[in-house]
This record gives structure tokens, C-alpha cells and sequence, in this order.
């Protein structure tokens, strides 16, 4: 492959629809499902560029089927960037009502506007490690 067709880390952009990057993966590590801790949520990697420009990138669980055969911890990747889907924001907006009766994607992160009402304290929970969990209360500005 041409040199000049690769896209370093530091000239991606967000807008480029067509790119090309050369990748070493440094580490990969998974998460557990927050439901199910026998159950992988994502595969987190630390890539490293030709310039030696470091990124952390995660591929969820609905994208494995694309990227988990190629993608070993010390090996280096051409990946393109119609292997790359998703909302161009890393999230996507949700209305109110989508909100609360629990209709949204749930392989994405959500967002949407409104405001966080007050709310109880963190408390610990055993999923995997103790983690704290804080339960948020959304308000409609509307």
C-alpha cells in the first residue's frame, strides 16, 4: 500500500469519511457486561501509530464479528474506514419519552438534553469489582 494513502492519528478527522490507518496494537484487554460479568461488553486496545502517536480505541460487543478474527495483542493493521460504523458523534441524541420507556439503541451511547435532578448517594455494588453506582434522576426542560 502506498505511504501516502496511510492517515496518521494526528490527521484524522472527524469529517474525513475515507482513511486508512496503519495500526500496532500495543494491548487489548475486554469489559465485562455490567448485567452479566461472564459476558464481554467491549474489547479495549492501545494503538500506536508509524509516528508513535498513542490512542486507546474500543470496539463493542455488536462489532466483534468485524474486527475480533484480524486483531491480536503485537500484531499491526490496515484498517479502513468503512470497517468503522456508528454515530459520528460516538453517541447519539434521544428524546425524552425514548428515554423512559427504554426504547433507544442499547448498543450506543445516548445522550439527551434535559437536566440531572438530585439524586441519592453512590452506593457500592459487586458487579466485577466494587464499583459505585450512582442512579440519576432526568428531568424534561420542556
Amino acid at each position: 500500500m502506498n505511504i501516502r494513502s496511510i492517515t496518521l492519528f494526528n490527521k484524522l478527522d472527524e469529517a474525513d469519511t475515507n482513511f486508512t490507518v496503519k495500526v500496532h496494537i500495543l494491548k487489548m484487554w475486554t469489559n465485562p457486561s455490567k448485567f452479566d460479568e461472564k459476558e464481554i461488553f467491549s474489547l479495549d486496545m492501545i494503538l500506536v501509530d508509524e509516528q508513535g502517536q498513542v490512542i486507546q480505541a474500543t470496539i463493542v460487543k455488536y462489532q466483534f464479528h468485524k474486527f475480533l478474527k484480524n486483531l491480536k495483542e503485537g500484531s499491526t493493521n490496515l484498517l479502513k474506514s468503512k470497517d468503522f460504523s456508528g454515530s459520528t458523534y460516538g453517541f447519539s441524541f434521544v428524546d425524552y419519552g425514548t428515554i423512559l420507556s427504554n426504547d433507544f439503541p442499547h448498543n450506543c451511547s445516548v445522550d439527551v438534553i434535559g437536566a440531572v435532578v438530585p439524586s441519592m448517594e453512590p452506593h457500592k455494588v459487586k458487579i466485577v469489582n466494587d464499583t459505585k453506582k450512582l442512579i440519576l434522576h432526568i428531568r424534561n426542560l420542556e
